[in-house]
């Protein structure tokens, strides 16, 4: 998306919009090395709570690409973000939200 916005777009059947995937693109990239450092801090507030927001993008991001798919904004290929939203924002719900995590201890 941050390198090849165009295509990204042609792939899904989404025309204009390049600045903005290219910005969405430099946004998921900053999330990849967020989520990697945290992945050992799941236990502890902050951790539950990157888990808990991301939970919260999964599922709106759900929505509007369901939305655009079904509005013609987004063509049939879209069907597998869907399917990878629900299946990343499911597991973050569930052990964010549903699951009641135990935190760790606070350390003084």
């Amino acid at each position: 998306m941050l390198v090849a916005p165009s295509f990204m777009l042609q792939l899904y059947g989404i025309e204009g919009g390049t600045f903005l995937t290219g910005v969405l693109g430099a946004f998921v990239l900053g999330q990849g090395p967020m989520q990697w450092w945290a992945r050992d801090q799941t236990a502890s507030p902050a951790g539950l709570a990157i888990a808990r927001g991301h939970g919260i993008i999964d599922v709106v991001c759900t929505v509007a690409c369901v939305a655009a798919i079904f509005t013609g904004a987004m063509n049939a290929v879209g069907w597998t973000v869907v399917v990878l939203f629900v299946a990343f924002g499911s597991v973050r719900v569930y052990s964010s939200f549903l699951k009641q995590p135990a935190l760790a201890p606070a350390v003084s």
